[in-house]
C-alpha cells in the first residue's frame, strides 16, 4: 500500500493505530488500480510504502475491515501492526531479481497492490536480516592500529559528530585512508562494511556519477539510475536509528561543485532531513524529492602534496571541518617496525633520517613546505619484514625517490643527494 508521508505518516503513529483508506483520493478521483481494493479481505497483511520523498517500505499493517461505505466513502480500514527493524528503499527491492514481477515496482502510479507470499516474504526478510551482527570497535581498537593520540582521535569524532562532514588532509603517506575507515568504524561502534560505502573522485567524476543521471541500461538505451552517493543515502534513510558512513577519498580530485551540485547544500549539518528535500536535476517526477538524512556522515581524504588540483571550493569548505594528519615516527610506529623484524638500528635510521629530510622539505616554503613531507605509511603495510635492510632501500629507490624527483624536479643534484643522506 502507497502512504504519502505528508499526508498521513505512518511511521510516526504508534503501533495499533487505525486509519481509514478511501476508494477515491483526495481530488475525489477513482484511485488506480481499483479491483485490488475489491480484494482486499479482513485479515490481510499488507506492507506500507512510505512514497517521495522516503520511497521505502517500512511498517507492516493489517486490513481491519474489507471495502465498506464509510462517512468518507467507499473504503478499507486498517491498523498498523509494528515498524519493521529497518526500511528497505526501493532501490534495494528493484535490484532484487525475486521482485522483479512486483507490480508496485512497476507501476509509476497506483494505491494498493496484490502480492505474491514469496514476494512478501523477500521484502521482509531484506527488512528484518538486514542486520547483521558485528564486531565491536572502540577508541581502544583504533588507538593500537593508528598513530594517533586519543585526543587527536577524540578531536576528529567530536568534529565528525558536530559537523557531520570532516576531510582527513595531509601529505602523501600519512594514512588518510587507512584512518577514515577506521574512524567510520568508531563511528558505527563495529566493523560494519554494510554501513560504510568508498568511493575515489578523479578528474572525470560527474553529478551523474555520483547523485543521479542517463546511464546505458545495457539494453542499448539510456535510463534514469540514482549514483552512488544518491543510493547510499537512501539506504542510510531508511535505517535512521543507526550511523552510516561515506569515504571519498581523494576528494579535491574533482570538480566539486558540479559533482554535488544541489547536494552543496543539503550536506550542510543544519539542512539535513526531509523539511529541506528539493528536487534534483533529473527528477522524473517534479514531486519527486531528495533530502540527505542526519545519520549520514561523510568522511574526505585530501593530499596536499598534489600540484595538478585546484584549491577545494570555499563554499565546500565552509561545509565541512578540516582536520591535518602529520608523519609521527613516534615510540608507536617503532615498536610496529620492531614487530615486524627490523633491527632497532635500522629503526633509528628510519625515523632520524626521514625526520631530516622532512625538516628540508619543511625549510622550503617556496616551493614545498610542510604539505609536502613524507608520511610514516611508506614504512609500514608489510606484515613481516624478511630482509630489513633490503626493504628499506627497495622503498627509499622505489617509493620516496620518484615522490622527491616530483618535488625537486627542475633540481636533480638535490634529489641524489637527500637519497644518499638516507642509503648512506
Amino acid at each position: 500500500m502507497n502512504i504519502n508521508p505528508r499526508i498521513w505518516d505512518v511511521e510516526a503513529v504508534a503501533d495499533g493505530h487505525v486509519e481509514l483508506f478511501t476508494v477515491h483520493n483526495e481530488a475525489g478521483r477513482l484511485r488506480n488500480l481499483p479491483e485490488a481494493f475489491d480484494g482486499a479481505r479482513a485479515g490481510d497483511i499488507v506492507l506500507g510504502y512510505s512514497t517521495s520523498p522516503r520511497k521505502w517500505v517500512a511498517v507492516l499493517c493489517e486490513i481491519t475491515k474489507a471495502k465498506h461505505m464509510s462517512k468518507a466513502g467507499p473504503a478499507i480500514e486498517f491498523k498498523k501492526i509494528r515498524t519493521l527493524k529497518r526500511a528497505v528503499t526501493r532501490e534495494e527491492m528493484l535490484a532484487d531479481e525475486r521482485l522483479s514481477e512486483v507490480g508496485a515496482l512497476k507501476m509509476p502510479r497506483g494505491s494498493l497492490f496484490p502480492l505474491k507470499d514469496a514476494e512478501f516474504d523477500v521484502i521482509l526478510e531484506l527488512a528484518e536480516n538486514g542486520i547483521a551482527t558485528v564486531e565491536p570497535y572502540a577508541l581502544p581498537d583504533a588507538y593500537r592500529e593508528l598513530f594517533m593520540s586519543p585526543e587527536k582521535l577524540g578531536d576528529i569524532l567530536q568534529q565528525l559528530r558536530r559537523k557531520l562532514n570532516v576531510v582527513l588532509q595531509g601529505p602523501p603517506g600519512v594514512g588518510k585512508t587507512f584512518a577514515a575507515r577506521r574512524l567510520a568504524y568508531l563511528l558505527l561502534g563495529g566493523k560494519d562494511d554494510s554501513r560504510i560505502e568508498m568511493v575515489q573522485f578523479h578528474p572525470s567524476t560527474s553529478y551523474e556519477d555520483f547523485v543521479v543521471g542517463l546511464r546505458p541500461d545495457g539494453k542499448g538505451s539510456f535510463a534514469f539510475k540514482p549514483g552512488t552517493f544518491h543510493r547510499f543515502c537512501r539506504r542510510a534513510q531508511g535505517d535512521p536509528g543507526r550511523p552510516y558512513v561515506f569515504i571519498i577519498d581523494e576528494i579535491n580530485r574533482a570538480n566539486l561543485a558540479k559533482v554535488f551540485g544541489e547536494l552543496m547544500m543539503l550536506i550542510e549539518s543544519d539542512k539535513r532531513g526531509e523539511d529541506y528535500a528539493v528536487p534534483l536535476n533529473y527528477a522524473q517526477d517534479q514531486d519527486e524529492k531528495f533530502y540527505l538524512p542526519s545519520n549520514l556522515y561523510v568522511i574526505g581524504t585530501m593530499n596536499t602534496a598534489d600540484r595538478s588540483l585546484a584549491l577545494v571550493d570555499y563554499a565546500l569548505r565552509r561545509r565541512f571541518a578540516f582536520i591535518t594528519l602529520e608523519p609521527d615516527f613516534g615510540q608507536r610506529f617503532q615498536a610496529s617496525l620492531r614487530d615486524r623484524n627490523s633491527p632497532p638500528v635500522l629503526v633509528d635510521k628510519i625515523c632520524t633520517r626521514i625526520a631530516a629530510l622532512n625538516d628540508e622539505i619543511c625549510k622550503d616554503v617556496r616551493s614545498l613546505g610542510r604539505g609536502y613531507q613524507i608520511g610514516h605509511s611508506f614504512f609500514c603495510g608489510q606484515s613481516e619484514i624478511v630482509d630489513p635492510e633490503a626493504w628499506y632501500r627497495e622503498v627509499i629507490n622505489f617509493e620516496v625517490k620518484p615522490l622527491l624527483e616530483e618535488y625537486w624536479m627542475d633540481d636533480s643534484k638535490r634529489v641524489e643527494s637527500e637519497i644518499k643522506k638516507l642509503l648512506e
